[in-house]
Order: structure tokens, then sequence, then C-alpha cells
């Protein structure tokens, strides 16, 4: 017989080989689970944008539905940011003002304080009201809004909508 021993264990080479597969493999997953929770935050993030922005756009548009008539010298159209003022039948709401104050879209009806319509974590970039009133018609007014996440890695979103008012 022979005077060696066959030895089965792992040379030092092979086992550096396997070292770098398997820490390959686990870099791989790690990157791919970050990238899928990062894609999931901004997921969350736009879809809470949408509901924020439908949520004001809404409310607005109630709003105007709601209102009597438009206050023309408490209002201002077609610039960035506009003002909103509605003349309502009830004392208690009358008026109501919708405008931007430092980013927040905000309202106030009556003597009451004004409420925030949107999340700290979105602030509007641009809010237009025009007047598409024609004479002897209720008060038809278009909204466009553009809201914008705090995490200016998120892309703004613009909303349009319209009311006319009752009456």
């Amino acid at each position: 017989m022979s005077g060696y021993a066959h030895n089965s264990g792992f040379t030092i080479l092979e086992f550096l080989i396997y070292m770098g597969i398997v820490s390959l493999i686990l870099v791989t997953v790690t990157l791919m689970t970050t990238e899928s929770i990062l894609l999931g935050a901004k997921s969350d993030a736009t879809v809470s944008l949408q509901q924020s922005a439908r949520f004001a756009i809404g409310r607005i548009e109630e709003e105007i539905r709601n209102a009597t008539n438009v206050n023309g010298a408490g209002s201002s159209f077609d610039v960035n940011p506009s003002v909103l003022s509605l003349a309502t039948a009830n004392p208690g709401t009358n008026p109501t003002i919708i405008n931007v104050n430092n980013g927040t879209l905000q309202i106030k009806r009556g003597t009451g304080n004004a409420v925030p319509l949107i999340s700290g974590a979105v602030r509007v970039v641009r809010l237009i009201f025009s007047s598409y009133s024609k004479p002897g018609t209720p008060g038809t007014i278009k909204i466009i809004m553009e809201l914008a996440p705090i995490d200016p890695r998120q892309s703004p979103l613009t909303l349009e909508g319209s009311a006319s008012l009752r009456q």
C-alpha cells in the first residue's frame, strides 16, 4: 500500500471560491431587498400624494357648489397662488376663503380659524382659480392645483377640477 492518506476536505482555494459565491449571492439578495423597500416607500408616498390632492380638490368643489356667490373683491383669479372667497347663506360660514399660506392649502369659514386641507408632508406649489362664469349663469370656477411631496426626489402632481355654484 502506498504511504499517503486520501483527504476529503476542502482546499483553501475551494473554500475561497465557495465564500466568494456565497458573498455574491448575499450581496445580490440584500440589494434587491433594499431596492424593493425603497420602491414600496416611494409608491406609498405617491398614493398618499394622490389621496391628498383628490381630497383637497373634492373639498374645494364642494365648497363652491354650496356657496351662493363668489366674492369678487376678496378673490384673485388667474394668478398663483389664487384666493377664492365664497359667500354662503349660513352666517357662521360666510365668507368661506380658500387660499395657500406657506405652501399649505387652507380653508377659513366665517370668523373661525383657517384649517389646513392637506397634510404637512405635502406642499402646494401652484393654486389657480379661474372664473368661467357667463352673465346670467351660476358661477363656474376652474381649479388647477399642483402638489409636491416634501421629499424632493418624488414628482409633483397636478390636478384640475371645476364646480358651479348652485342657484
